[in-house]
């Protein structure tokens, strides 16, 4: 993170969302708990956070923001992709620890 001005970037996103008219934000690429403390404080006006604990930060890296409180939320995992050719199993393995922010009571 040296020299990547992470903070400054963040207060810039900050300043814009709670600027804005959302009520409801989803962040992604949020993979640590720093990452996630960091940004909440430049999001003053968005005091609810919702994701799914992991041990190194927010899983699959997601966070949805809110005004207003959050009743439930889920989290789904993609799975392990199906074998392609040139795909590497790593990366297929690597792939199964993604996910979205999804419907708590499942598909409708």
């Amino acid at each position: 993170m040296i020299g990547s001005r992470l903070a400054r970037r963040y207060a810039l996103i900050g300043a814009g969302f709670d600027a804005g008219d959302a009520d409801v934000i989803c962040c992604q690429e949020v993979f640590t708990y720093w990452h996630l403390r960091l940004l909440a404080r430049r999001l003053r006006s968005f005091r609810h956070a919702s994701y799914r604990p992991a041990p190194a930060g927010p899983a699959g890296g997601l966070v949805t923001f809110s005004r207003l409180p959050v009743s439930d939320t889920a989290y789904r995992r993609f799975g392990v992709p199906p074998q392609v050719h040139g795909v590497p199993r790593p990366a297929r393995y690597r792939a199964a620890l993604k996910g979205a922010p999804g419907n708590p009571a499942g598909p409708p």
